[in-house]
């Protein structure tokens, strides 16, 4: 239940009081004047006055509680203006202090490189990286042959592995989870080659001492079934074997200029030599002009 505000309670008690004094004036003055006064009873104005003034006063306690509440409204939306306005300018300053924070960091790495006295983090070799579950991420040493050696993966499977030794070769190679070399990629002072390795033989490609290029593909015995060679004229040379080494084609260009094509075993040059009547030719020869 809502009590009645102390302004409703002083309306209410100031209409009793003026009605309580009316009645007491006016029986004074009669007793001092000795005019015997009769009460009778006499149809007063004083309910509706006293119901007007309740109307009165519940109207004004009606805008009041509407002023308070649209007091308190304007009061929280400044409130939150406030804050909103408050946010905003912390995060101004955030984006501000980010800024000076990267400029500051450009500032000191330039700073930095142009610093001939600048040195890098020195780490000693041997070192190995661990994951967390402790496996082996990478490790790097110096193999027995003196190369200084980096490898990425597993030691005993799939890995990659940097090596160069002295200034004189540099060495990749790849290990598949077998940890069988299926691809090596070498270099040295005068020689570079490429080894691709597979189930029944392998592919090399490079160039030798003499600066001629060449590829080989070798069967499991490593013999060179195919091969294709440049030649110090700068024309190339084709040449296929059995399993065995032996030449069975071999295309070419002759000294003449043309194109010679080869084939064995015992071949019998480029037509059926005298005596030879029906037995075919193992050689074929391009037309010179």
């Amino acid at each position: 239940m809502r009590t009645c505000p102390r302004s409703r309670d002083r309306a209410l008690v100031l209409v009793s009081l003026v009605s309580m004094s009316t009645a007491f004036l006016f029986a004074h003055t009669a007793r001092a004047q000795g005019v015997t006064a009769t009460v009778k009873p006499v149809t007063s104005s004083a309910p509706a006055d006293v119901a007007a003034m309740k109307r009165r006063v519940d109207e004004l306690e009606r805008r009041v509680l509407e002023l308070e509440k649209e007091k308190a409204e304007n009061i929280e939306l400044a409130r939150d203006e406030e804050a909103a306005a408050k946010k905003l300018e912390q995060r101004l300053a955030a984006i501000e202090s980010a800024q000076k924070e990267a400029e500051t960091a450009a500032k000191n790495s330039e700073t930095a490189a142009k610093d001939s006295h600048f040195e890098p983090m020195n780490v000693r070799a041997p070192f190995v990286v661990r994951d967390d579950a402790g496996n082996v991420l990478m490790r790097v040493d110096r193999s027995q042959a003196g190369f200084a050696r980096l490898a990425v993966g597993d030691l005993l499977g799939s890995r990659v592995v940097l090596a160069a030794g002295n200034g004189k070769e540099s060495v990749v190679e790849l290990t598949n989870p077998a940890n069988t070399v299926k691809y090596k990629a070498q270099v040295t002072s005068t020689t570079a080659s490429v080894l691709v390795v597979g189930e029944q033989g392998w592919t090399v490609m490079g160039t030798g001492k003499d600066g001629l290029s060449a590829i080989q593909v070798v069967n499991k015995a490593g013999i060179p079934v195919a091969e294709l060679v440049g030649m110090g004229s700068q024309s190339g040379r084709l040449q296929i074997t059995n399993g065995a080494g032996d030449a069975m084609v071999v295309a070419a260009v002759s000294t003449k200029g043309g194109g010679v094509v080869k084939t064995g075993p015992n071949g019998n040059g480029a037509a059926a030599l005298l005596g030879m009547a029906g037995l075919p030719a193992s050689e074929i020869q391009g037309r010179l002009k």
